[in-house]
Protein backbone atom coordinates (compact mmCIF):
# COMPACT_ATOMS: atom_id res chain seq x y z
CA UNK A 1 0.00 0.00 0.00
CA UNK A 2 1.38 3.62 -0.92
CA UNK A 3 1.16 6.65 1.81
CA UNK A 4 0.40 9.66 0.53
CA UNK A 5 2.13 11.75 3.18
CA UNK A 6 0.91 15.48 4.41
CA UNK A 7 0.62 17.03 7.49
CA UNK A 8 -2.07 15.23 10.38
CA UNK A 9 -3.65 18.80 10.56
CA UNK A 10 -3.88 19.01 6.67
CA UNK A 11 -5.19 15.33 6.75
CA UNK A 12 -8.06 16.97 9.33
CA UNK A 13 -8.41 19.91 7.52
CA UNK A 14 -9.16 17.87 4.36
CA UNK A 15 -11.72 15.34 6.60
CA UNK A 16 -13.39 18.71 6.98
CA UNK A 17 -13.54 19.61 3.48
CA UNK A 18 -15.43 16.72 2.78
CA UNK A 19 -17.71 16.35 5.38
CA UNK A 20 -18.51 20.18 3.72
CA UNK A 21 -18.26 18.99 0.24
CA UNK A 22 -20.63 16.24 0.89
CA UNK A 23 -22.74 18.71 2.13
CA UNK A 24 -23.12 20.95 -0.60
CA UNK A 25 -23.28 17.91 -2.91
CA UNK A 26 -26.50 17.35 -1.29
CA UNK A 27 -27.57 21.10 -1.42
CA UNK A 28 -26.93 21.00 -5.35
CA UNK A 29 -28.81 17.62 -5.74
CA UNK A 30 -31.84 19.70 -3.47
CA UNK A 31 -31.35 22.64 -6.08
CA UNK A 32 -31.08 20.63 -9.04
CA UNK A 33 -34.35 18.82 -7.66
CA UNK A 34 -36.46 22.63 -7.36
CA UNK A 35 -37.84 22.98 -11.06
CA UNK A 36 -39.19 19.03 -10.91
CA UNK A 37 -40.55 19.57 -7.61
CA UNK A 38 -42.44 22.69 -9.19
CA UNK A 39 -43.58 21.23 -12.81
CA UNK A 40 -44.59 18.33 -10.67
CA UNK A 41 -46.86 20.44 -8.78
CA UNK A 42 -48.22 22.42 -11.73
CA UNK A 43 -48.56 18.96 -13.78
CA UNK A 44 -50.83 17.81 -10.75
CA UNK A 45 -52.76 20.73 -11.08
CA UNK A 46 -53.11 20.74 -14.28
CA UNK A 47 -54.07 16.78 -14.31
CA UNK A 48 -56.69 17.47 -12.30
CA UNK A 49 -57.89 20.33 -14.21
CA UNK A 50 -58.16 17.82 -17.32
CA UNK A 51 -60.03 15.05 -15.05
CA UNK A 52 -62.93 18.50 -14.63
CA UNK A 53 -62.63 18.92 -18.26
CA UNK A 54 -63.14 15.14 -19.02
CA UNK A 55 -65.99 14.95 -16.26
CA UNK A 56 -67.61 17.99 -18.28
CA UNK A 57 -67.14 17.03 -21.52
CA UNK A 58 -68.78 13.66 -20.07
CA UNK A 59 -72.06 15.27 -18.43
CA UNK A 60 -72.51 17.69 -21.50
CA UNK A 61 -72.81 14.06 -24.09
CA UNK A 62 -75.34 12.49 -21.21
CA UNK A 63 -77.10 15.71 -21.77
CA UNK A 64 -76.76 15.64 -25.37
CA UNK A 65 -77.84 12.43 -25.40
CA UNK A 66 -80.87 12.59 -23.57
CA UNK A 67 -81.52 15.38 -25.69
CA UNK A 68 -81.72 13.34 -28.93
CA UNK A 69 -83.01 10.55 -27.42
CA UNK A 70 -86.16 12.99 -26.22
CA UNK A 71 -86.75 14.30 -29.27
CA UNK A 72 -86.88 11.09 -31.19
CA UNK A 73 -89.35 9.93 -28.41
CA UNK A 74 -91.58 13.48 -29.66
CA UNK A 75 -90.99 12.38 -33.11
CA UNK A 76 -91.99 8.47 -32.68
CA UNK A 77 -95.19 10.00 -30.34
CA UNK A 78 -95.98 12.33 -33.40
CA UNK A 79 -95.79 9.68 -35.95
CA UNK A 80 -97.96 7.29 -33.63
CA UNK A 81 -100.57 10.00 -33.67
CA UNK A 82 -100.41 10.92 -37.62
CA UNK A 83 -101.02 6.71 -38.27
CA UNK A 84 -103.76 7.23 -35.96
CA UNK A 85 -105.57 9.35 -37.45
CA UNK A 86 -104.74 7.60 -40.97
CA UNK A 87 -106.57 4.77 -39.45
CA UNK A 88 -110.05 6.20 -39.89
CA UNK A 89 -109.34 6.85 -43.46
CA UNK A 90 -108.34 3.50 -44.89
CA UNK A 91 -110.31 1.21 -46.22
CA UNK A 92 -108.53 -1.94 -46.72
CA UNK A 93 -107.96 -4.84 -44.50
CA UNK A 94 -103.81 -5.12 -45.69
CA UNK A 95 -103.43 -1.69 -45.36
CA UNK A 96 -104.92 -1.25 -42.11
CA UNK A 97 -103.11 -4.37 -40.92
CA UNK A 98 -99.74 -2.60 -42.43
CA UNK A 99 -100.85 0.67 -40.68
CA UNK A 100 -101.31 -0.88 -37.44
CA UNK A 101 -97.82 -3.00 -37.13
CA UNK A 102 -95.99 0.58 -38.44
CA UNK A 103 -97.57 2.08 -35.30
CA UNK A 104 -96.74 -1.03 -32.99
CA UNK A 105 -93.54 -0.35 -34.24
CA UNK A 106 -93.25 3.30 -33.71
CA UNK A 107 -94.70 2.54 -30.03
CA UNK A 108 -91.65 -0.01 -29.79
CA UNK A 109 -89.35 2.90 -30.39
CA UNK A 110 -90.44 5.44 -28.55
CA UNK A 111 -90.54 3.59 -25.31
CA UNK A 112 -87.56 2.55 -25.88
CA UNK A 113 -86.38 5.84 -25.80
CA UNK A 114 -88.43 6.79 -23.13
CA UNK A 115 -86.53 4.11 -21.13
CA UNK A 116 -83.04 5.18 -22.22
CA UNK A 117 -83.86 8.56 -21.20
CA UNK A 118 -84.45 7.46 -17.83
CA UNK A 119 -81.35 5.20 -17.56
CA UNK A 120 -79.66 8.89 -19.23
CA UNK A 121 -81.23 10.59 -16.26
CA UNK A 122 -79.72 8.17 -13.43
CA UNK A 123 -76.20 8.50 -15.34
CA UNK A 124 -76.61 12.47 -16.09
CA UNK A 125 -76.80 12.32 -11.62
CA UNK A 126 -73.66 10.43 -11.60
CA UNK A 127 -71.62 12.68 -13.99
CA UNK A 128 -72.86 16.14 -12.43
CA UNK A 129 -71.76 14.71 -8.71
CA UNK A 130 -68.08 13.28 -10.71
CA UNK A 131 -68.19 16.68 -12.00
CA UNK A 132 -68.72 18.55 -9.15
CA UNK A 133 -66.39 16.75 -6.87
CA UNK A 134 -63.79 17.48 -9.38
CA UNK A 135 -64.56 21.01 -9.16
CA UNK A 136 -63.92 20.69 -5.88
CA UNK A 137 -60.64 19.20 -6.38
CA UNK A 138 -59.07 21.82 -8.78
CA UNK A 139 -60.91 24.57 -6.42
CA UNK A 140 -58.91 23.16 -3.29
CA UNK A 141 -55.54 22.85 -5.26
CA UNK A 142 -56.01 26.25 -6.75
CA UNK A 143 -56.53 27.29 -3.54
CA UNK A 144 -53.13 25.53 -2.11
CA UNK A 145 -51.01 25.75 -5.53
CA UNK A 146 -49.23 29.14 -5.16
CA UNK A 147 -48.05 28.04 -1.47
CA UNK A 148 -46.98 25.35 -2.27
CA UNK A 149 -44.71 26.45 -4.71
CA UNK A 150 -43.75 29.48 -2.66
CA UNK A 151 -42.40 26.52 0.78
CA UNK A 152 -40.62 25.16 -2.49
CA UNK A 153 -39.17 28.68 -3.32
CA UNK A 154 -37.96 29.66 0.19
CA UNK A 155 -36.80 25.55 0.67
CA UNK A 156 -34.25 26.50 -2.36
CA UNK A 157 -33.34 30.18 -1.36
CA UNK A 158 -32.61 28.63 2.10
CA UNK A 159 -30.25 26.04 0.62
CA UNK A 160 -28.43 28.34 -1.69
CA UNK A 161 -28.05 30.05 1.53
CA UNK A 162 -26.39 27.23 3.38
CA UNK A 163 -24.40 26.11 0.59
CA UNK A 164 -23.11 29.82 0.56
CA UNK A 165 -21.86 29.08 4.01
CA UNK A 166 -20.62 26.26 3.36
CA UNK A 167 -18.27 27.23 0.40
CA UNK A 168 -16.99 29.82 2.78
CA UNK A 169 -16.16 27.62 5.25
CA UNK A 170 -14.37 25.59 2.97
CA UNK A 171 -12.73 28.53 1.38
CA UNK A 172 -10.94 28.99 4.98
CA UNK A 173 -9.61 25.13 5.76
CA UNK A 174 -8.16 25.17 1.75
CA UNK A 175 -5.20 28.19 2.78
CA UNK A 176 -2.88 26.06 4.37
CA UNK A 177 -3.51 22.41 2.80
CA UNK A 178 -0.79 21.39 0.71
CA UNK A 179 -1.62 21.75 -3.69
CA UNK A 180 -0.48 18.28 -4.41
CA UNK A 181 -3.17 16.89 -0.99
CA UNK A 182 -6.11 18.68 -2.90
CA UNK A 183 -4.79 18.13 -6.36
CA UNK A 184 -5.03 14.19 -5.30
CA UNK A 185 -8.34 14.93 -3.49
CA UNK A 186 -9.90 16.62 -6.33
CA UNK A 187 -9.17 13.85 -8.68
CA UNK A 188 -10.41 11.01 -6.80
CA UNK A 189 -13.30 13.26 -6.11
CA UNK A 190 -14.19 13.82 -9.55
CA UNK A 191 -13.22 10.09 -10.64
CA UNK A 192 -15.09 8.40 -7.65
CA UNK A 193 -18.21 11.09 -7.53
CA UNK A 194 -18.42 10.58 -3.70
CA UNK A 195 -16.38 9.81 -0.75
CA UNK A 196 -12.72 10.29 -1.38
CA UNK A 197 -11.21 10.41 2.21
CA UNK A 198 -12.50 7.35 4.30
CA UNK A 199 -11.89 6.38 7.96
CA UNK A 200 -11.06 2.34 8.01
CA UNK A 201 -13.59 0.27 8.87
CA UNK A 202 -12.08 -1.73 12.57
CA UNK A 203 -9.43 -1.36 15.01
CA UNK A 204 -5.76 -2.50 15.14
CA UNK A 205 -5.67 -6.16 15.80
CA UNK A 206 -8.48 -6.68 14.20
CA UNK A 207 -10.09 -6.88 10.61
CA UNK A 208 -9.76 -3.88 9.27
CA UNK A 209 -11.29 -2.65 5.93
CA UNK A 210 -11.44 0.21 3.51
CA UNK A 211 -14.19 2.46 4.55
CA UNK A 212 -15.17 2.90 0.82
CA UNK A 213 -15.06 -0.20 -0.95
CA UNK A 214 -14.93 -2.44 1.83
CA UNK A 215 -12.08 -4.83 1.11
CA UNK A 216 -9.84 -6.11 3.79
CA UNK A 217 -6.41 -4.95 4.33
CA UNK A 218 -3.24 -7.16 3.99
CA UNK A 219 -1.04 -7.03 7.23
CA UNK A 220 1.35 -4.54 5.58
CA UNK A 221 -1.54 -2.11 4.82
CA UNK A 222 -2.58 -2.18 8.66
CA UNK A 223 1.18 -1.76 9.78
CA UNK A 224 1.10 1.61 7.29
CA UNK A 225 -2.03 2.87 8.67
CA UNK A 226 -0.63 3.30 12.18
CA UNK A 227 2.24 5.31 10.63
CA UNK A 228 1.66 9.26 11.52
CA UNK A 229 1.66 11.77 9.20
CA UNK A 230 -0.13 10.77 5.61
CA UNK A 231 -2.95 8.70 4.66
CA UNK A 232 -3.25 5.59 3.13
CA UNK A 233 -4.13 4.83 -0.49
CA UNK A 234 -6.41 1.66 -0.90
CA UNK A 235 -5.13 -0.50 -3.30
CA UNK A 236 -8.23 -1.40 -4.65
CA UNK A 237 -10.44 1.96 -5.15
CA UNK A 238 -7.38 4.16 -4.58
CA UNK A 239 -9.33 6.36 -1.51
CA UNK A 240 -7.44 7.95 1.03
CA UNK A 241 -7.51 5.92 4.23
CA UNK A 242 -7.13 6.71 7.42
CA UNK A 243 -7.14 5.42 11.04
CA UNK A 244 -9.30 7.84 13.90
CA UNK A 245 -6.88 7.05 15.99
CA UNK A 246 -3.79 8.04 14.39
CA UNK A 247 -4.92 11.34 13.07
CA UNK A 248 -7.22 12.33 16.18
CA UNK A 249 -5.50 10.36 19.13
CA UNK A 250 -7.18 7.93 21.63
CA UNK A 251 -8.77 10.88 23.80
CA UNK A 252 -10.54 12.36 20.89
CA UNK A 253 -11.20 9.20 19.20
CA UNK A 254 -13.20 8.45 22.52
CA UNK A 255 -15.14 11.64 22.50
CA UNK A 256 -16.47 11.93 19.11
CA UNK A 257 -17.56 8.08 19.94
CA UNK A 258 -18.99 8.95 23.43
Amino acid sequence: MAIFHAPKESVKALIAVQELDLALDRLAAGLAAVPGRKAAEEDAFEAKKGALAAARAELTRLQVEKKSKELFAAEKEEEIRKHQRDLNQIKSNDAYKALENEIAFASREKDEAETAVLELLEKIDGAAAAEKAEQAAVNVLAASLQDRLAAIDAEAAEMGSSAEGLRARREALLGGMPADLLERYGFLRDRLKGLVVTEVSGQPGEKLSCGGCHMRLRPQEEVDLLKPGGLAICGECQRLMYLRTTIFGAAETRASGA
